[in-house]
């Protein structure tokens, strides 16, 4: 199929198949499905990834998504607080919480940090609205 410029046009089904790939979030910028999530490296911060952990966004999950963009540095920080609370009674090692990036779920979402201990070389703070609710450690 050629079109009026000369060019050749997509056909209309990988137009279609290619917009049901992704999904623009305006405050957020663009989510590409990747199986059974979606992953975006927002807009206004692009050293880090937010994740939406279903097979579609919903509403809520967009919102979650623009209140993560709007109040990061309040939120990575209350985060990093919320970590040094816990120190004492959950003996950690990790000293260095870097490369935050959000994993959002159906009611949930988690900040997940890299660490320099390859015990803990996952750390996350489970939160539930705009509060942490506990930590989450892996390797």
């Amino acid at each position: 199929m050629v079109a009026r410029n000369g060019r050749r046009a997509k056909p209309l089904d990988k137009i279609v198949r290619h917009h049901m790939n992704e999904r623009r979030v305006e405050g957020v910028g663009t989510f590409h499905r990747r199986h059974d999530y979606w992953e975006c490296v927002p807009d206004a911060i692009p050293d880090t990834v937010i994740t939406v952990q279903t097979p579609d966004i919903s509403l809520s999950q967009e919102e979650r998504a623009r209140a993560v963009c709007a109040s990061w540095e309040d939120t990575i920080q209350r985060c990093r607080d919320y970590i040094e609370s816990r120190r004492t009674e959950t003996d950690f090692e990790s000293r260095q919480f870097t490369d935050p990036t959000v994993s959002i779920g159906e009611s949930d979402w988690i900040v997940f940090f890299t660490t320099e201990s390859e015990l803990e070389a996952v750390f996350g703070v489970e939160m539930r609205g705009g509060t942490p609710l506990q930590l989450i450690i892996g390797d």
